[in-house]
C-alpha cells in the first residue's frame, strides 16, 4: 500500500489517512485533552484488548468525556478487523492506536463536548534488540498532579525527556520522579536483575502501571527461586543489576544494553527465560480467544 494510501478511522467512517478529518478547533489538538491506548494485533487477534478499553474508559472518565458508544464490547472487534482487512494487515503483527479527544473550542474550561475518536493501523516494524538508556533532568509528573495511570494525548513530559536522552545518545530516557526514585522510561516500565531478586518500580513511583507489567510480575510469582520487590530506588540501585529489561504492549520484552555508561548482560539466562515465558503466555492467551 502507498504512502498516502492507507485507512484509518474517525468517528465511525473509513478514510485514506491524508485526508483531512479534525477541525482545527479540536479540544484534542490544542490541549491534548483526551486519552489514548495503543496495543497490538497477532494476525488479527487483539492481545488484552478489553483491558486497553477498560484503561481508556476510565481516563475519560477522570477527564469528564463520554466513552464513545462505537468502542462498546461488539461494536469494536468488527469495527478493527474491518480496519486492519482494509490495510491488508490481517496476516502479521499489527500496532493499532485508538485516540479519544473531547468537541469544543478555546479555554480551559470545558462544556459537555461530544466524544469523537480516531483508529489508525500500521505493520509492527522489526524493533531494536536491545535498547539504551540515558538518566535525563526531566523528571516524572507526579501523580498528586496529574495521575499516572491514563494515557493522556498531552505527552509533552515525555517529549522533552525522549529528546534528551537522545541527546545524550539513548534509545530512550529513564525517568525519576521529582523526589529522585527510578520511574519508568518514556514509554516503557522498567525491571532489572540483581542476585535472585527482580526489582521494578512501585505504584508510588509515579509509573504508568503497564499491562504487560502486570503480566510479567504474574509470570516471575510463579517462579520459587526468584524474588520480586517492588518499591523505591535510586538510580545507583539499578546501575548495580547484572540484567535489566523494558516493556510494553508493543515492545513486549527487550533488554536493556546500557544506562548511561553502565553496560548489562543482555544473554542473562532469567532475561531468556521470562522472554520465553511470555512469548508462552501471549500464544495461549490468543488461542483462548478462538
Amino acid at each position: 500500500m502507498n504512502e498516502g494510501d492507507r485507512i484509518l478511522v474517525v468517528d465511525d467512517e473509513f478514510l485514506k489517512e491524508n485526508r483531512p478529518a479534525v477541525p482545527v478547533y479540536s479540544r484534542g489538538l490544542m490541549y491534548g485533552d483526551g486519552c489514548f491506548e495503543t496495543f497490538c494485533a497477532y494476525n488479527g487477534r487483539f492481545f488484552k484488548l478489553h483491558e486497553h478499553l477498560d484503561r481508556l474508559k476510565t481516563g475519560l472518565h477522570f477527564l469528564g468525556i463520554n466513552y464513545p458508544d462505537s468502542l462498546t464490547t461488539g461494536k469494536i472487534e468488527p469495527l478493527l478487523a474491518e480496519l486492519l482487512s482494509k490495510n491488508n494487515l490481517q496476516n502479521q503483527k499489527e500496532i493499532v492506536r485508538l485516540q479519544v479527544w473531547r468537541e469544543g473550542g478555546r479555554g480551559y474550561k470545558t462544556d459537555a463536548g461530544a466524544p469523537h475518536y480516531s483508529v489508525i493501523c500500521s505493520p509492527a516494524h522489526k524493533d531494536k534488540h536491545t535498547y539504551r538508556l540515558s538518566t535525563v533532568d526531566v523528571k516524572r509528573i507526579p501523580s498528586v498532579a496529574l495521575p499516572s495511570q491514563y494515557k493522556f494525548t498531552n505527552g509533552l513530559n515525555y517529549i522533552a525527556a525522549a529528546n534528551e536522552a537522545e541527546g545524550k545518545g539513548g534509545d530512550d530516557a529513564l525517568m525519576e520522579t521529582v523526589d529522585g526514585f527510578i520511574s519508568e522510561t518514556t514509554v516503557a516500565n522498567i525491571f532489572w536483575l540483581q542476585g535472585n531478586t527482580v526489582f521494578t518500580p512501585s505504584k508510588n513511583c509515579d509509573i504508568l502501571p503497564g499491562i504487560t507489567r502486570e503480566i510479567i510480575l504474574t509470570l516471575l510469582a510463579r517462579r520459587s527461586s526468584i524474588n520480586v520487590e517492588e518499591g523505591e530506588y535510586r538510580i545507583e540501585k539499578v546501575k548495580k543489576a547484572r540484567a535489566a529489561w523494558i516493556c510494553n504492549s508493543v515492545k513486549e520484552i527487550k533488554p536493556v544494553s546500557q544506562i548511561d555508561e553502565i553496560q548489562f548482560d543482555t544473554h542473562a539466562p532469567l532475561l531468556k527465560e521470562v522472554q520465553a515465558d511470555f512469548s508462552e503466555y501471549l500464544n495461549m492467551e490468543l488461542s483462548s480467544e478462538w
